[in-house]
């Protein structure tokens, strides 16, 4: 892709206006810091500027690197999605032609990506190690940063140096590390990333042994291992809808619910016989619950707050992704309850409760369900 196509795609945003020395600025300023002193711009003339918009000239190298020095992702993200749901989802169909995978939640990422390699292809920064560090500073840590950050506990694991990830004061937090691929030809996925301080990134990207690399992978392998089924789990977005339903949970009495004659017989076939203390828990949850939960349910449906399949689907991937990290049922109920408390931000005892309804539901835990009213 050219800037000139990149640019033509942006109008959406931009818009509607012919190629001009204007709108291309303003496409500079959206991924450029806003509170610096600095205008990338400022030395480019309006005819040079509209001749870069329409493609007749290539960005020059010096524009290109003044334009980088003064990058900020997060800034063209936001930008981005500042827009209107219709003019978002015009920029996802039309971005689809260069990614496939792109989606309107997703789109401002995508782009910026694309703006990225344009902008450090005009630069002329075509060496490995630019390769490598220029994802790794933006698009990357944008992407996956806050995941690693938590898999790593927030402290740069290489080589035991343990230097803060996040710094802060009294006013603000600020991101202190670089994402980084542990092996640059492996490609862009969570198993071969890590987040490192800048300098152990920095130092890592311009020369490592076979061996560091080795370490790396060997200690990415024990951190996602450690964190078992809640890595996974917390990228998998469960609908709004379900916070309705243990809002409603967290605020009625028990006593205004009714309990109805229900027979909880597939709990007890899927959760083993010796494992009293969990069987113990969800049989009670269902049998209280139940009925109360379903008709939630299908309320928030018909009035359209929620798709209930959707809903069904999302939490039967958490349990499958649970299970491929341990199959130990105390941990899997344990963690999908955690996970639900951490999009939630409702008490346990809830979150407890509307998992044992999908047990119950068997999108928990395998066994034929075997309902008695």
């Amino acid at each position: 892709m050219e800037f000139n196509d990149f640019f033509n795609l942006m109008k959406p945003v931009l818009g509607k206006e012919r190629a001009n020395a204007k709108l291309l600025r303003n496409l500079i300023a959206m991924i450029t810091k806003t509170d610096s002193d600095v205008d990338p711009s400022q030395d480019q003339s309006d005819d040079t500027l509209k001749s870069y918009a329409n493609g007749k000239r290539p960005l020059s190298p010096e524009y290109a690197r003044g334009i980088i020095a003064e990058i900020e992702f997060q800034n063209f993200v936001d930008s981005v999605n500042s827009n209107d749901e219709v003019v978002i989802e015009r920029l996802s169909d039309d971005f689809k032609k260069y990614d496939p995978t792109v989606t309107p939640d997703i789109v401002g990422t995508i782009a910026g990506k694309l703006f990225l390699d344009i902008l450090y292809k005009a630069a002329g920064e075509n060496t490995d190690m630019q390769k490598s560090l220029v994802p790794s500073k933006y698009y990357l840590r944008h992407r996956y940063g806050n995941q690693l950050l938590v898999e790593n506990k927030g402290n740069c694991p290489f080589k035991g140096c343990g230097k803060p990830l996040l710094l802060s004061n009294n006013e603000a937090t600020q991101a202190y590390f670089d994402v980084i691929m542990i092996d640059s030809k492996s490609g862009e996925h969570s198993e071969n990333l890590i987040a490192l301080c800048p300098e152990c990134a920095a130092k890592y990207l311009l020369s490592h042994t076979e061996e560091d690399q080795i370490e790396l992978q060997d200690l990415k392998i024990s951190m996602y291992e450690h964190l078992l089924a809640q890595k996974s789990l917390t990228d998998i977005k469960v609908e709004e809808a379900i916070s309705e339903v243990l809002e409603v949970l967290y605020v009625t009495d028990p006593n205004e619910i009714t309990k109805l004659n229900y027979e909880p017989q597939s709990v007890r076939d899927k959760i083993y016989k010796n494992n009293y203390l969990l069987l113990r828990t969800n049989i009670f949850n269902v049998t209280q619950y139940y009925p109360f939960i379903e008709t939630q349910f299908k309320s928030l449906s018909r009035e359209k707050k929620m798709n209930y399949n959707v809903l069904s689907s999302q939490i039967r991937l958490a349990y499958v992704t649970a299970l491929e990290k341990t199959s130990v049922q105390d941990e899997i109920y344990n963690s999908l309850v955690e996970w639900l408390m951490g999009i939630t931000n409702k008490s346990r005892v809830a979150c407890e409760i509307v998992i044992s309804f999908f047990v119950q539901k068997c999108e928990v835990f395998d066994a034929p369900s075997k309902q008695t009213v």
